[in-house]
C-alpha cells in the first residue's frame, strides 16, 4: 500500500486519513485517539482542583522553587519524554513512574504526535504536587498538566495529568 496523507484538525480533534493509509499510519492515530480518550477523565479532576489554595511559585525564590521534589521530578520526566529515546524514557518510567511503565508504546506515540513538550509556566507548587502549562513543540496546543508525587522516598510520581486546553492570553498567538 502506498502512505497516506492525512489530516488532523486540533479544533475539532477528529482525524482524516486517505483510504490508501498504511496499516503504521492507522495504528497511530488509534493511539493517539485512545491515549487522548485517557487523558480526558483528567479534566474533571481539574475543575474539582481550581479552588487550591497552594503558594503560587511567585511567591517564592526561584532557587526554592527549582528545589521542590514535585518540579524536580517533573523536570527529569519531561527531558526523558522530549528525548523520544524509548530505552532511556522506559527505565525512567522504571525508576519514577512504574505504574506508568505498561503504556510506554501509547506514550512514545504521543511523543512522536506532539515532538515533545515545553514547560511553559508553573501554576501552582507544593513538595508533593506541581501543576502548570505544557506546549506541543510541533504545534500551538496547550495543555494543563498536574503532577503529584509520593511522600517517602525515594520520591515516586503518582500521577501525571494532561488534558488539552485554550492558549493562555499571556502567550498571544505569533500568527
Amino acid at each position: 500500500m502506498g502512505t497516506a496523507k492525512g489530516r488532523h484538525d486540533r479544533a475539532s480533534g477528529r482525524a482524516s486519513v486517505a483510504p490508501d493509509a498504511s496499516c503504521a499510519r492507522f495504528r497511530r492515530l488509534v493511539v493517539v485517539s485512545c491515549l487522548c480518550a485517557a487523558l480526558l477523565p483528567a479534566i474533571a479532576v481539574a475543575d474539582s482542583s481550581k479552588g487550591m489554595t497552594e503558594e503560587s511559585p511567585s511567591a517564592r525564590s526561584a532557587a526554592e522553587a527549582r528545589a521542590q521534589p514535585s518540579l524536580r521530578l517533573f523536570r527529569v520526566w519531561l527531558t526523558a519524554f522530549n528525548s523520544g529515546d524509548r530505552t532511556r524514557y522506559a527505565k525512567f518510567l522504571g525508576r519514577n513512574f512504574p505504574s506508568r511503565a505498561p503504556l510506554l508504546s501509547q506514550e512514545m506515540a504521543f511523543r512522536d504526535y506532539t515532538g515533545g513538550l515545553t514547560l511553559r509556566r508553573v501554576l501552582h507548587l507544593s513538595a508533593m504536587r506541581v501543576s502548570g502549562w505544557v506546549q506541543e513543540r510541533d504545534s500551538d496546543q496547550f495543555a494543563r498538566f498536574e503532577l503529584t508525587v509520593s511522600a517517602g522516598t525515594p520520591r515516586k510520581i503518582l500521577s501525571l495529568d494532561l488534558f488539552a486546553i485554550p492558549r493562555p492570553a499571556a502567550f498571544p498567538s505569533r500568527a
